[in-house]
């Protein structure tokens, strides 16, 4: 299981007594930090084939599992893909959780998603070596600079586990948290193997 982060705007919304929370757990063509030796995109239309399966996926506050907000199965999470990425509708249960989330949300104390999957990485994803726009701290401000980098582009997803609000996102398109970041052997391995030497090109089929 692998799992990514992002700033992104999460908005609470109230009709009568049902409270609703709204945003985007994922960001098509959105460059990722180094996620260790290499970077990440999710390509246009990657939901597209998990969310036809209708998988079960459940809505967590901070990936705990003690505060579940909403769950496809149970009709309370909705997930759609749609031009920016994977969109999530929750409608909040009256516990402490819910209410607290809503109430944080309307806020805008909460300005983060995250969300688990799973890939099969060899028939899912692409490798190649992309030339990037990086950025170099200054004395007095960012300094971009040509770079040339590894991207892993996910173009399917074997499986999603679960979305998240969280408190503090560690994904804001430069920079990952190493605390919460899964990464498989598989994908360890494929990165070594690049950069010595490095050849571009698509993953082998499985």
């Amino acid at each position: 299981m692998e799992k990514r982060f992002q700033v992104s705007e999460v908005r609470g919304v109230r009709n009568g007594d049902k409270r609703t929370i709204t945003g985007h757990a994922a960001r098509y063509n959105v460059l990722s930090g180094d996620l260790g030796g290499f970077r990440e995109r999710i390509a246009s239309g990657a939901f597209k084939r998990i969310l036809a399966t209708k998988p079960d996926v459940v809505c967590l506050f901070n990936h705990s599992d003690n505060a579940v907000l909403g769950r496809t199965t149970a009709g309370t999470l909705r997930l759609s893909e749609d031009s920016k990425g994977l969109k999530f509708e929750c409608d909040l249960p009256d516990t402490s959780a819910g209410r607290d989330t809503y109430e944080s949300a309307q806020c805008g104390d909460l300005n983060g998603c995250s969300f688990a999957f799973m890939v099969h990485d060899s028939r899912l994803c692409e490798y190649k070596e992309e030339e990037i726009d990086d950025e170099e701290d200054g004395m007095r401000s960012m300094v971009k600079r040509a770079a040339r980098a590894i991207i892993r582009t996910i173009r399917d997803f074997a499986n999603l586990i679960y979305v998240s609000v969280v408190t503090h996102p560690a994904y804001p398109q430069t920079s990952v948290d190493a605390r919460h970041l899964l990464v498989g052997a598989e994908v360890r391995f494929r990165v070594a193997s690049l950069k010595k030497p490095f050849v571009t090109g698509k993953c082998a089929s499985a």
